[in-house]
């Protein structure tokens, strides 16, 4: 549905990876993943704390409460759009994409720590340290 295949990052014959197919619940999971990785293994607890606190920081809304309460009720919207089949396909993909790029810089910020957390590990698991 809203999915540009040359944007794709073909892993190997039978895995291909886009950004745009996979849901923000696995993005944020992995994020995790990486930032636990990182608190155990970097030596330096003052160098991981302050980017822990600046992941934490850009992760924040200004307001949790009432955009909590607008993104159950897109959700929601959006549920009820896309499951009726008596909209017609274009108006319900429309919606789609309106939620998707309402979503994307949340997605951004999350994909854009997740490199970071990596890199951090890899080069404390090669033996470099800060």
């Amino acid at each position: 549905m809203y999915h540009d295949p040359d944007k794709n990052v073909e892993v190997n014959r039978h895995t291909v990876i886009n950004n745009i197919l996979e849901p923000e619940s696995s993005e944020l999971l992995r994020l995790c993943y990486w930032i636990d990785k990182c608190k155990r293994i970097i030596v330096d607890e003052n160098s991981f704390q302050a980017k822990f606190n600046d992941v934490k920081s850009n992760l924040r809304f200004q307001n949790e409460e009432e955009s909590k309460e607008q993104i159950n009720r897109k959700l929601t919207v959006f549920g009820r759009i896309i499951q009726d089949e008596t909209i017609p396909a274009w108006e319900r993909e429309l919606n789609a994409a309106k939620l998707v790029r309402k979503l994307q810089p949340f997605r951004s910020t999350v994909s854009s720590f997740v490199p970071e957390f990596m890199l951090a590990v890899f080069a404390q698991e090669a033996g470099f340290h800060a």
